[in-house]
């Protein structure tokens, strides 16, 4: 949690993939965390949709 900037990555066994997120970050004030995840969770989704 440093401003500046944020990083996800988690590996996705049943795709063998590493997803990984790069997020810049100024004023920092907690929301940017959650729409991280937000935006993390929806390019996960796109990739499993992708069968």
């Amino acid at each position: 949690m440093i401003p500046g900037y944020q990083t996800i990555a988690k590996y996705h066994k049943a795709k063998d993939a590493v997803v990984i997120q790069l997020t810049n970050t100024v004023d920092f004030d907690g929301y940017q965390w959650n729409l991280s995840e937000i935006m993390y969770s929806r390019v996960v989704r796109i990739m499993n949709e992708k069968d």
